[in-house]
């Protein structure tokens, strides 16, 4: 919500132009395989989404995510912690080690959740 992805490629991304929309980290894989040309290879990156032509062009919203979901396991004690999921301002984060597991959190009123 609050932490920016900054991109430049001089003669091919528009400048001085700002997009708003949820991407997760693992989909800069396919967008960056998207932009050289090449294709994803099977059975990789199966949760990555391609916003490369959104960056091209501001209208073009095909793919673009609705919602962002992250989880944080361990996988030593075979236990998941954490589980959140993100649409529009936001998140709903369950954690398994609370009384109350659940919480949600409106991104655009409290500043101090990202």
């Amino acid at each position: 919500h609050r932490v920016p992805l900054i991109m430049r490629w001089d003669g091919v991304f528009p400048s001085n132009e700002t997009r708003s929309n949820l991407v997760g980290l693992n989909d800069l894989f396919t967008t960056l395989v998207d932009f050289a040309g090449l294709e994803v290879p099977w059975g990789q990156a199966m949760d990555s989404e391609s916003f490369a032509d959104h960056i091209l062009d501001e209208d073009k919203r095909k793919g673009l995510r609705e919602y962002l979901g992250a989880w944080t396991y361990s996988y030593g004690a075979g236990k998941l912690h954490y589980e959140a999921i993100r649409k529009n301002n936001f998140k709903l984060l369950r954690n398994y080690e609370m009384d109350r597991p659940f919480q949600l959190y409106d991104l655009d009123e409290d500043i101090t959740e990202s």
